[in-house]
């Protein structure tokens, strides 16, 4: 009885780790199901373009959540031809890692686009030294990833570009104190896919703000106060100022005065930018408006939001509809590299009754833009969009805590703020009582007090104001 007891649990045993081994090879094997019947169709090159330089975790949580089933083909080919595996419990890692080989007779037996994209997911600092030496000898690049496996100096050519993206990440990097050993460390390390996208922006930005961009990280450029200081100008950049906000837009250009005119023709024979803005505003004050127009004109064409500005309001006043897309393009790129006005203006135009939520989005970011920076007309925007339920839920209460702000701010200069908020106080709204007294102070303040207001605004406020019974 003993016997066929003990033979019995010998067969029941043999069963089961057969089931669980056949149950693991069928996980392994087995491929997901996706509906990729409803998947939107994406080319298999846009696919490459979009995953060929995403880590391998991250292919791998795509892959298995179907997060991107157009593109399932693209990113298991990725993944196989770095020598990993697709199976749910283990994608990502080396097939058969404890056998691969570091050694360098083995690394040079495989392409460069194989050493990358093992470099890519390789953990073993030996390893990786042996897989930079080999793309070294081959005079290749190892990093960024986007360069790797090419030879030498190709790194200074991107093909394509996005210039609205590339603008709003240079105008991130440029926002911090130490924006050029910022941008060094995003132009050399590959830190996010802008880096890839807007090599040649970086290139431009460095080679400007700095001694040059160097052939890597430890030599790209000098921290931006040395740079000034080396250079003995006798202003502060845009780029210096520019984290400070609406005050550091106010310090910029108030800072150049006609006694600097020499030392900022120096400087512009450099291809300073703010010093041919420097002639610019100069040559403004003494009416030589041909001068200043050249000078705008370089400096706006080589990326200067300041001057980018000034030139789009001058072609904003004209009749030629070229000129005015002209104004609109300047005014756009403005915004984009951080001008605190240009952003207030260029958020202003998706502001009129007939837009769409398309545009109110727009209108809101741009003005939230500045908002940050501390100018008061975009908190009055910002009023204007809750009042009147433009891009978001009508709130007569939100709006009415903005328009006081903006009145509490320098930079309210329209009296836009306090005419709507009068007329929010003489009609009354849900959770704002009627105030007649009030609003009839807030339209005397745009009358007789804010010489700045615009010629609308106070003929509004002596229009409404009568109609205030005394």
């Amino acid at each position: 009885m003993f016997g066929v007891n003990y033979e019995m649990k010998i067969f029941l045993n043999t069963i089961f780790y057969s089931s669980i081994l056949v149950f693991l090879i069928g996980c392994a094997s087995t491929p997901k199901i996706s509906n990729t019947a409803t998947a939107p169709i994406q080319s298999r090159d846009s696919c490459q373009t979009k995953y060929q330089f995403v880590g391998s975790s991250q292919l791998c949580k795509t892959y298995w959540t179907n997060g991107d089933v157009s593109c399932d083909l693209v990113i298991r080919q990725i993944i196989t031809n770095r020598k990993e595996n697709m199976s749910p419990e283990i994608c990502g890692t080396p097939i058969n890692s404890n056998t691969l080989s570091c050694s360098n007779s083995a690394i040079a037996n495989l392409s460069s686009n194989e050493i990358c994209n093992r470099l890519n997911t390789e953990k073993n600092s030996q390893c990786s030294t042996n897989l930079r030496g080999e793309l070294s000898s081959r005079d290749q690049f190892s990093t960024p990833r986007d360069i790797c496996g090419t030879q030498n100096l190709s790194n200074l050519v991107i093909p394509y570009s996005d210039t609205e993206k590339c603008n709003l990440f240079i105008n991130k990097i440029s926002s911090v104190p130490t924006f050029i050993s910022s941008a060094c460390r995003y132009r050399f390390n590959s830190l996010e896919d802008e880096t890839i996208l807007c090599r040649n922006e970086l290139n431009l930005f460095i080679n400007l703000n700095s001694e040059g961009l160097g052939a890597n990280s430890s030599s790209c450029g000098i921290r931006s106060d040395t740079f000034a200081k080396k250079i003995n100008r006798p202003f502060q950049s845009f780029l210096e100022l520019k984290s400070k906000g609406r005050d550091g837009l106010t310090q910029y250009e108030s800072q150049f005065k006609p006694g600097m005119r020499s030392q900022c023709e120096f400087h512009a024979t450099k291809n300073d930018l703010d010093a041919k803005f420097c002639l610019a505003v100069i040559d403004t004050d003494q009416k030589k408006m041909d001068s200043s127009l050249k000078n705008l004109t370089e400096a706006a064409n080589r990326g200067h939001p300041p001057a980018q500005y000034r030139l789009a309001k001058i072609y904003s006043l004209s009749k030629k509809a070229e000129e005015k897309r002209l104004s609109e393009n300047l005014m756009q790129n403005a915004a984009m590299g951080g001008h605190v006005t240009a952003q207030v203006t260029w958020g202003w135009q998706f502001m009129n009754p007939t837009g769409n939520k398309k545009q109110y989005s727009k209108a809101m970011y741009w003005n939230n833009l500045a908002a940050e920076a501390g100018d008061g007309e975009a908190y009055s925007n910002i009023g204007m969009l809750h009042e009147n339920g433009w891009g978001t839920k009508s709130d007569a209460i939100r709006a009415a805590e903005w328009y006081l702000k903006a009145i509490g701010n320098r930079y309210a200069w329209s009296g836009q703020a306090e005419v709507r908020l009068a007329q929010i106080f003489q009609r009354g709204a849900p959770g704002i009582q009627r105030d007649q007294k009030r609003s009839a102070q807030l339209y005397q303040r745009v009358i007789s007090e804010l010489k700045s207001a615009t010629d609308e605004n106070k003929v509004l406020a002596q229009q409404n104001l009568k109609k205030i019974k005394p």
